[in-house]
């Protein structure tokens, strides 16, 4: 099996990649990962939830939100 496997490095330090079944992703590199009050992002499997209330949505009623889970986003930073 053949892999179709890109990569493109940016001067920064991050990527571009396939897989080569079909799916995307791209790596980056953080000097350090912080939040933006300064605080340390600590290592671990994040993912990132979005919702947005429908136009004629009720905001009390959780089925008249669109939302959208991603994919695990991981850090693993060196201490």
């Amino acid at each position: 099996m053949q892999s179709d496997e890109s990569h493109e490095q940016g001067a920064d330090g991050s990527s571009d990649n396939a897989d080569g079944v079909g799916g995307q992703y791209s790596t980056f590199a953080l000097n350090t990962p912080t939040f933006q009050n300064g605080t340390r992002i600590p290592n671990g499997s994040y993912r990132f939830l979005l919702r947005a209330l429908k136009i004629t949505g009720d905001a009390r009623k959780q089925e008249d939100y669109e939302t959208w889970l991603s994919k695990p986003i991981v850090i693993n930073a060196a201490a």
